[in-house]
């Protein structure tokens, strides 16, 4: 192959390439703000047989402790998107994201370096090197290590990578990267909290524990605000009547939301299922107005 352009579409994908170009024995340095376990799956075959790959991600994504800049949201994001992000829905839908996991967890241990890039400013390429035994390879651009930036699936965002086999070229961004590699003062290893948040995907949960975390994730937002200090008017005595005080906990907690909702949208339908005490809740509603 000759130097081109790799726009995921027209052009070419960077995915496709890399297949073709990892060898067995193959060392693989790769620059990247994201990386997500489908990007691995497409690649597994040719990942299975390289020598070793070092990542260096551009932030400083799992660090426990982060320099201070203003990246909490976007670093969230890309340490949760570790087993897929947005762009892949449809991937994990097909709900094998356990098993994927698993074998992703197992490569990194025995063939992959992970470290991040810890200062305060961010690195702003992009890149994949591959050096095989007798060549050197290169892909540098806007990609990174996930199904999107490989070219897997289909995304409205633009794309534009070079692909270089020029010898001079492929050295010397080689030699960029072990400079910053070995940086010990702006990089830092984080293979460990990789493979800690991979196993927080293919571990075995009890089914108590799914449970609580599908609640939690659904009302998250919502329990913030349902506080009865926030909704109760304290002056009214609401809490001292005797129907208030009959209540258990969660009916309690469902005459708190139906104020609320009478507050914020002057109307509420109180539903749940038979015997656990609508009639008492809406009672305490009728008490409070």
């Amino acid at each position: 192959m000759q130097n081109k352009i790799l726009d995921n579409k027209q052009s070419g994908s960077v995915g496709e390439t890399l297949k073709e170009i990892i060898e067995k024995d193959s060392k693989v340095s790769i620059i990247s703000a994201y990386f997500t376990i489908y990007a691995y799956e497409y690649l597994k075959k040719e990942l299975s047989k390289i020598n070793k790959l070092r990542l260096l991600f551009s932030e400083p994504t799992f660090l426990n402790e982060k320099k201070e800049i203003k990246r909490e949201y976007l670093l969230s994001g890309r340490e949760k998107n570790l087993s897929g992000d947005p762009f892949e829905i449809k991937l994990k839908n097909e709900l094998n994201q356990s098993e994927i996991a698993k074998e992703c967890a197992n490569w990194i241990r025995n063939k992959v370096e992970i470290r991040a890039y810890d200062s305060n400013s961010t690195l702003p390429q992009k890149m994949f090197h591959v050096k095989s035994k007798e060549k050197e390879y290169l892909i540098h651009g806007s990609s990174d290590f996930t199904s999107r930036g490989l070219g897997i699936i289909n995304s409205d965002i633009p794309q534009m990578n070079m692909y270089i086999e020029d010898e001079n070229t492929t050295k010397q961004m080689l030699n960029w990267f072990d400079s910053i590699w070995n940086d010990k003062e702006k990089v830092k290893d984080v293979k460990k909290s990789v493979l800690e948040k991979l196993e927080e995907v293919y571990k075995e949960n009890n089914p108590e524990f799914i449970y609580y975390i599908t609640l939690y994730n659904i009302f998250k937002d919502y329990l913030d605000d349902l506080t009865e200090e926030k909704i109760v008017k304290s002056k009214t005595g609401f809490k001292e009547t005797i129907v208030w005080n009959k209540l258990y906990k969660f009916q309690k907690d469902g005459v708190l939301g139906s104020i609320d909702k009478l507050e914020k949208y002057n109307g509420c339908i109180i539903a749940d299922s038979v015997g656990l005490g609508k009639t008492f809740e809406a009672l305490a509603v009728i008490k409070y107005y």
